[in-house]
């Protein structure tokens, strides 16, 4: 931009970096959702516990928007009618509840480590075509991956210069994460994560 003073560019820059960052947040955490169709919970979960969840987790991602972010009475009490209109009884409705309710945030975690470290994945392993493409010819400098997975999109940008920071709830999927890291010759630091990763060199 011509006549552009350095302290407007400073800010328009600033900018699309912030742009950036919030682009390729929302594109790591939507690159999840076409694995939905692989296994869910981890080896410790009952057949009976994956079956409920399986059918909780279908239920509520054809739900409205509201249903979705309402809190979980609100969420469970529509279940448990959902569960009493296809004919469970009042104690076979509260049970399945009470059991989703026991299995809580560890459910979604589980099913996010099974797909993740699966030895055969659903879902591309390359990085994310549209960060690439958005990427290229910035000038590196950090970036976050919020919902990291296994790593793909981290390391990346940590392949090309970008000090890359990394968090996923999967614990397991973030611990290959780490062995990736290193076999692509990078430096990865947080024993839990976050991972930050850069050039070892």
């Amino acid at each position: 931009m011509t006549g552009e003073s350095p302290q407007a560019k400073r800010r328009r820059l600033s900018r699309m970096r912030g742009l950036l960052a919030c682009l390729i947040s929302v594109i790591i955490i939507a690159a999840h959702a076409p694995a939905a169709q692989q296994s869910a919970l981890g080896p410790s979960a009952t057949p009976e516990e994956i079956k409920s969840y399986e059918a909780f987790r279908a239920w509520i991602t054809a739900q409205p928007v509201d249903v979705q972010r309402a809190d979980d009475d609100v969420v469970f009490g529509k279940y448990a009618a959902e569960l009493r209109a296809h004919g469970k009884s009042e104690k076979e409705a509260a049970g399945t509840v009470e059991k989703l309710r026991l299995l809580g945030d560890r459910a979604e975690i589980e099913r996010w480590n099974r797909i993740l470290t699966s030895p055969k994945p659903r879902f591309s392993t390359a990085p994310n075509a549209f960060l690439v493409a958005v990427t290229k010819g910035v000038k590196p400098g950090r970036s976050l991956d919020v919902g990291m997975g296994q790593g793909r999109n981290t390391i990346y940008l940590a392949q090309q210069g970008w000090e890359s920071v990394g968090f996923d709830p999967a614990d397991r999927a973030a611990l290959s994460f780490s062995s990736a890291a290193t076999a692509c010759e990078l430096s990865a630091r947080g024993a839990d994560g976050p991972w930050v990763l850069a050039h070892d060199g």
